[in-house]
């Protein structure tokens, strides 16, 4: 739980005082999900931002803090550096059968969208993202870029469904640099996150896979490209965990033969589908097979939470190194969320 003096106030997810958005009743949560389908059913896709936006919505729903009245303000800056986190991966050369190289097309244009083609840029300058952050100029004007395209299109076209111009998940306006979801909305999110990043991402993959067809082939299977599992990536946050777990398995407590241990997300992937340095673990590969999907027993929820507490700090400085994402906060709120739904 979020400290009000500004720090992590980390306590087990399931005691009743921890933060919590304002709930939707249930009218409104049926409404959600009518909406959701509606959207993607009968909304108008030109390109893929449209799904990069509800995932950014979900995602920042489980990172953050609601307003005092219920509602969440989310700054466009926000989303511009979600939409070029989920679009880093995606601009990097896909390698085809015949041994070419090509940026997937993500819009029906004659080129390009556009956010795909400022990440492609700073990819050129930058190896990794985390590289790009730090160069605080370029990355200043990237994001002031991509939140100028994204408040062009597809922020208020978003919610138009037919000839309805919607308000169902925000109102149709940038106040203060951000919009503001209604009340319950957040809650919403939360509640059905599963649902909505399936759903969105199944129907991200099916365009992308018919805007590319004469290129790629229809069989070719492109969800691991878009939106797999990364883990692979981060070698360099295993040393860390290796020390601060004493070469111990995170799981059972036995000791590991240096290398053989497995990186795991201790809020699994298939409900988080981020990277976050905070929630990584090393784990032997029995217990990694075990858990798989699963949530972890309090036990380990314990260890993970006294863990971050204890060398919360050592783990961002050394995820800063390698361009692994760190955030603390947003740890503690995705793990409160996840042990939240098995109560």
């Amino acid at each position: 739980m979020p400290d009000p003096r500004g720090g992590i106030r980390w306590v087990l997810p399931r005691k009743a005082n921890y933060w919590k958005p304002e709930q939707a009743d249930p009218f409104q949560q049926v409404e959600f999900l009518g909406f959701i389908q509606s959207l993607l059913e009968h909304g108008e896709f030109v390109s893929t931002y449209k799904f990069a936006l509800l995932q950014a919505l979900a995602d920042i729903s489980l990172e953050s803090d609601p307003e005092v009245d219920g509602t969440l303000r989310i700054p466009l800056s926000s989303i511009a550096e979600k939409f070029i986190a989920y679009y880093w991966t995606q601009a990097a050369p896909f390698h085809l059968a015949n041994g070419d190289q090509t940026v997937l097309r993500q819009n029906t244009g004659t080129k390009n969208a556009a956010i795909v083609g400022k990440v492609v840029e700073m990819r050129k300058k930058h190896s990794t993202l985390y590289s790009a952050k730090s160069s605080q100029k370029e990355w200043r004007s990237l994001v002031s870029t991509v939140s100028s395209q994204i408040k062009l299109m597809p922020l208020f076209k978003l919610q138009t469904v037919g000839r309805k111009r919607l308000e169902s998940l925000f109102t149709n306006e940038v106040v203060d640099g951000g919009i503001v979801l209604q009340k319950g909305v957040q809650d919403c999110f939360r509640r059905f996150y599963g649902i909505v990043i399936r759903l969105c991402r199944r129907e991200w993959l099916d365009m992308v896979r018919r805007l590319n067809k004469a290129t790629i082939g229809a069989p070719l299977d492109l969800a691991e490209f878009l939106f797999g599992c990364e883990r692979n990536q981060w070698p360099g946050i295993r040393p860390v965990l290796r020390e601060l777990q004493g070469g111990k398995c995170f799981y059972c407590q036995k000791s590991i033969l240096s290398g053989q241990e497995e990186l795991d997300h201790f809020i699994p992937w298939s409900l988080y589908p981020n990277d976050l340095a905070h929630n990584f673990v090393l784990a032997c590969r029995r217990c990694n097979g075990a858990k798989s999907d699963d949530l972890a027993e309090s036990e380990a929820l314990d260890r993970w939470i006294e863990r971050n507490k204890a060398h919360g700090i050592r783990i961002k400085t050394e995820a800063a190194s390698i361009g692994l994402p760190a955030d603390a906060n947003a740890s503690a709120r995705v793990a409160a969320w996840a042990y939240e739904r098995v109560d």
